[in-house]
């Protein structure tokens, strides 16, 4: 491999393979199903490169061209209702950091201001999209700063293109959604079009990637590698960590910088500053050697990418940047918001049968770690 990113990214990849008790699993089958074959792939020698099915490489190139006309559609609607927005993750890192069919994308991440967010869903309500069910959503309207769209165009599973809409973040410390968080304000002015729909520049951008997987308790190496492809862009560290702090995700910020320069060899930005050396950074530090971390993701149940569980907890306290922070972390697990529980329970006859119903289900998850 020429390019040294993917060159560490491979060997990282087999070292965790060699860990695993998989036949025929090797860096190439781990990064396909981590969502970023594409681009080890393209990276790799002719003879292990080959070896992915040109039918998914293919499909995967569909899908993100469907993705992307979709994106550039729904920008040009909202710019001529003057709403800002900008587009985050995998469908604004198509031709900016990825070349196509590097990188899996499932849906289009799109944050509108919160001053318009009502005529940004209502406009894209009048252009054919739908609601998921509420089941489907990340949790009851009142609470949720965002909202999930569907359009199936024609009613082919291949065009059914889902955008999550944003107009705020979820607290990282707190484990159930609210409502009340904004995005820092100066993230607006940072907006650019370096390829087809506005994104934010580096900074921001690698700021919303260190929030997206602390607020995913690190469960995707795949946004790891988008954090790597951004880094080298990134030409203000000072703005990021301001960024970072205000998001609450400077300690996951340092965890990943390590990370990305001890084990990916990227330059290191000396403005992020360095992990605490306290007992929660030193298990971190064990936590986070690439390798171990990618045999964790890849042996986590399905359940924990959807659902908070113990090990998600555990991990979270370890990234919270105060550790009083705990407090309202934990208040959601033994006593989620009352909305919530009418959500998560609608079959309960009176909130305290939906927490009785929830307590129950914390109960076994705990039994099940057990």
């Amino acid at each position: 491999m020429k390019d040294p990113l993917a060159t560490r990214l491979y060997r990282a990849l087999e070292t965790a393979a060699g860990t695993l008790d998989e036949r025929d699993l090797g860096a190439f089958e781990l990064a396909d199903a981590l969502g970023f074959g594409g681009f080890l792939r393209r990276h790799g020698d002719p003879l292990h490169a080959s070896s992915g099915s040109s039918a998914e490489s293919l499909m995967r190139r569909l899908v993100e061209r469907i993705l992307v006309d979709t994106a550039a559609e729904l920008s040009t609607v909202l710019e001529g209702l003057m709403v800002p927005h900008f587009f985050a993750k995998g469908i604004a890192l198509v031709d900016w950091v990825y070349r196509p069919g590097d990188r899996e994308m499932g849906d289009i991440d799109l944050y509108v201001h919160p001053q318009a967010a009502t005529i940004a869903v209502n406009a894209m309500r009048e252009m054919g999209y739908r609601d998921l069910p509420s089941d489907e959503q990340s949790g009851p309207s009142s609470l949720r700063p965002g909202v999930a769209l569907c359009r199936a165009d024609g009613g082919s599973d291949l065009e059914a293109v889902t955008v999550d809409v944003h107009w705020g973040v979820e607290p990282v410390d707190r484990l159930l959604p609210r409502a009340d968080t904004n995005l820092p304000e100066t993230i607006w002015g940072s907006i650019q079009t370096p390829a087809a729909v506005p994104i934010p520049d580096a900074e921001h951008h690698a700021a919303l990637l260190v929030y997206h997987l602390a607020h995913h308790d690190l469960l995707h190496v795949r946004g790891l590698v988008d954090l790597a492809l951004v880094w080298p862009k990134i030409t203000d560290a000072r703005t990021l960590r301001t960024l970072a702090v205000a998001l609450d995700v400077e300690r996951a910020l340092q965890a990943l910088a390590q990370v990305l320069v001890r084990d990916l060899g990227l330059p290191a930005h000396a403005a992020v500053g360095a992990l605490p050396d306290d007992w929660r950074g030193r298990r971190l530090r064990r936590r986070l050697v690439l390798p171990r971390w990618i045999a964790w993701v890849w042996g986590s149940d399905a359940r924990e990418l959807v659902e908070v569980t113990p090990r998600r907890i555990g991990m979270r306290l370890l990234l919270l940047d105060a550790l009083q922070s705990a407090l309202p972390l934990l208040s959601d697990v033994v006593f989620p918001p009352h909305a919530h529980l009418r959500w998560r329970w609608p079959e309960a006859e009176s909130e305290w049968e939906a927490w009785r119903l929830h307590a129950a289900s914390v109960t076994r998850k705990l039994l099940q770690r057990g």
